[in-house]
């Protein structure tokens, strides 16, 4: 349930910031999308994403690979660099 909560709320948020970004693109403003790290695989300090966090990874690029993002910032963390890698890889 939390999951299918999750999911809406991401599919409800990320094209009102879509539009946001184009609105503001206009208007010569820079938009920054933070996002958290998906889910990692253990409580490990540099656990790898988990199947679920590899999705939501896969997820975020397909959502935001139209947004026009030039720079894409991450941690040494390899939970943090695999959330980020579908999305550089289709920029």
């Amino acid at each position: 349930m939390i999951h299918a909560m999750k999911h809406l709320f991401l599919r409800a948020v990320f094209p009102a910031l879509l539009l946001c970004q184009m609105a503001a693109a206009q208007q010569n403003v820079r938009t920054v999308f933070l996002v958290r790290h998906a889910e990692k695989a253990s409580a490990a300090a540099d656990a790898p994403l988990s199947p679920e966090g590899e999705k939501r990874a896969e997820c975020l690029a397909s959502t935001l690979r139209d947004a026009g993002i030039k720079q894409i910032y991450v941690t040494d963390v390899m939970r943090t660099q695999q959330t980020a890698a579908p999305l550089a890889k289709a920029l």
